[in-house]
């Protein structure tokens, strides 16, 4: 998404015009000069506050207004969503998907980060954003040992994450039956009972399927951004 087409969602790219400028809400009239334009930024008004921005000097000049650098931020707030990718890893499997995620975020609109689980508690659930949780599983069902100490916080400082929304990686071997992906499983529990919303379907990457993990993981992810997209669209809209 570039700042143009970000502006103009955002209803503050203005169409260009001609003629003099008026300023002032108040029926207070002033020309604007090309003065008025900051040298050392071309591109930038050196406005006043209390101009009607859109129907008088923006229009004519067809240009952005640090005035609304404001209004800027959370118009590509609103557009570029944000997404923590949280791994639980046993041989490095899972951090090099998260890895491969990550660098495809921008594709979909997204910026990414990628944080391991290791010393983390539930507070990074109020990490603003989408979060996805790329976890394998070790010995019978179990989560990693680098996220034993985010999982026992679930329990031992519970509590309601219902602003939660996040995608599930999960990573494991067909073979060991019923404890199959048991980790992410195990997390996924935990995060309903706490009222966190999962987003789209988990992906499951079987170490015994032959297609590529990476692929795999890039093929769900692009479903996936497109539902955290349209989710995050749908909470930033007026009522």
């Amino acid at each position: 998404m570039d700042l143009d087409a970000a502006l103009a969602l955002a209803g503050l790219r203005l169409r260009g015009g001609g003629g003099t400028s008026t300023l002032g809400n108040s029926g207070n009239k002033s020309a604007l000069k090309k003065s008025d334009v900051n040298p050392a930024s071309p591109r930038v008004f050196a406005c006043r506050p209390g101009a009607d921005h859109r129907r008088d000097h923006l229009a004519q000049w067809g240009d952005y207004c640090p005035y609304h650098a404001g209004l800027l931020f959370f118009a590509l707030a609103r557009l570029y969503m944000h997404i923590t990718l949280l791994v639980g890893t046993v041989f490095g499997n899972a951090r090099q998907i998260a890895q491969t995620l990550a660098l495809a975020a921008p594709d979909y609109g997204a910026s990414a980060q990628v944080l391991d689980m290791q010393d983390q508690t539930i507070a990074v659930f109020d990490t603003p954003g989408f979060l996805v949780l790329c976890c394998s599983t070790t010995g019978q069902g179990d989560v990693p040992d680098n996220a034993q100490g985010l999982y026992q916080s679930l329990d031992a400082q519970a509590r309601y994450l219902g602003h939660v929304r996040y995608g599930l990686v999960a990573l494991g071997d067909s073979s060991y039956g019923d404890t199959f992906y048991g980790g992410a499983k195990a997390f996924q529990n935990r995060l309903q009972d706490l009222g966190a919303q999962l987003v789209g379907e988990v992906c499951i990457l079987d170490a015994l399927d032959a297609g590529e993990p990476d692929d795999v993981a890039l093929a769900w992810f692009a479903t996936w951004a497109q539902q955290a997209r349209s989710l995050d669209t749908s909470a930033s809209s007026p009522t």
